[in-house]
C-alpha cells in the first residue's frame, strides 16, 4: 500500500494456513463509502470462494469468511467476478460466480489435446448485507434449463463480467456456447430487484462467429457498454483465427 505512489509498505499477509495455498482469480475491492475497508476475494485452489477483510487500508487482513458453499458448493470449480458494492444500501455487496455443476470433464482429455475451457454451466449470485461477513447464494442461470439450442450450453471462457448502476440495478455479460458446437455468442442479463430475479439472456448482435471474454461497464443511468474479443472463425479453437476488439 502507498499514500503517494512512490513509497510503499507491506506486503500484508493472510493468516495461515489458508494463506499458504495458491489463491486463484483474486479480486481487490475497496468500499467507496468506507475507504479503509479493503477486501480480497479469491477461489481457494479453484474451489470455494472466500473473502479476506482489512479495516486499516490493507495493512492487516482477517479471515477468510466463506462466500460460497452449502447446496451450491461446486463439484469441481467456481470462479468469481469482481465484488460489487450496492449503490443504494450501505453494507450490501454482490458477487456473481460461475460453477461447474459436475466434476466430470474438467481434466484434459485422455488424448492429450488441450483443455480449451472448463464446462461451467451455472451462474450464481452471492449477496452480503453486512459488508462481506456473511453471504447468501442464489442461482441466477442454469444452462440445463435454457430453451432450444442453448439447453446445456457452456458458460465459456471462465469469467462473467458484472456491473451495477446508480439505482442498484445489476448487469452481467458472458459468452455462451451451445452444446457440441463451436459458435460462441455474448449474452447480457440484468436485475432490477437486487438480484432476486433476472431477465432472460439477450444475445448481443455481432458479425463475428466467435465472441468471447466480455468486459462490461454501465453509466449511472443504466446505459451498458460492452467490449469483447471477436473472430470470423466459426471455431474459437482455430490456431489461424484472427481476433479483433469488438464494442457494443
Amino acid at each position: 500500500r502507498s499514500a503517494d505512489g512512490r513509497s510503499w509498505s507491506g506486503p500484508a499477509s493472510f493468516p495461515p494456513p489458508h494463506g499458504l495455498d495458491q489463491p486463484d482469480r483474486p479480486w481487490l475491492a475497496i468500499d467507496p463509502r468506507h475507504p479503509a475497508d479493503v477486501d480480497v476475494v479469491n477461489s481457494e485452489g479453484a474451489g470455494n470462494i472466500v473473502i479476506w477483510r482489512s479495516t486499516d487500508h490493507g495493512a492487516h487482513f482477517s479471515g477468510p469468511a466463506p462466500v460460497t458453499g452449502g447446496a451450491n458448493a461446486e463439484a469441481g470449480l467456481a470462479l468469481s467476478s469482481r465484488p460489487l458494492f450496492d449503490s443504494v444500501r450501505d453494507g450490501r455487496m454482490f458477487m456473481l460466480y460461475e460453477v461447474s455443476a459436475s466434476a466430470a470433464g474438467i481434466s484434459p482429455p485422455a488424448s492429450g489435446s488441450p483443455l480449451y475451457e472448463f464446462p461451467l454451466t451455472q451462474l450464481w449470485l452471492a449477496t452480503s448485507t453486512d459488508g462481506g461477513q456473511t453471504w447468501s447464494n442464489r442461482l441466477v442461470l442454469d444452462s440445463s434449463q435454457l430453451p432450444g439450442s442453448l439447453q446445456n450450453a457452456t458458460l465459456g471462457h471462465l469469467l462473467v463480467a458484472s456491473a451495477i448502476d446508480a439505482a442498484g440495478r445489476l448487469y452481467a455479460a458472458f459468452s455462451l456456447r451451445p452444446q457440441n458446437a463451436t459458435r460462441t455468442t455474448i449474452y447480457l442479463i440484468h436485475s432490477v430487484d437486487h438480484g432476486l430475479t433476472w431477465s432472460s439472456p439477450l444475445a448481443v448482435p455481432a458479425t463475428t462467429s466467435s465472441n468471447v471474454m466480455p468486459a462490461l461497464g454501465v453509466t449511472p443511468g443504466g446505459t451498458a457498454y460492452l467490449s469483447w474479443y471477436g473472430s470470423a472463425s466459426s471455431d474459437y479453437r482455430s490456431s489461424s483465427a484472427r481476433w479483433v476488439e469488438m464494442f457494443a
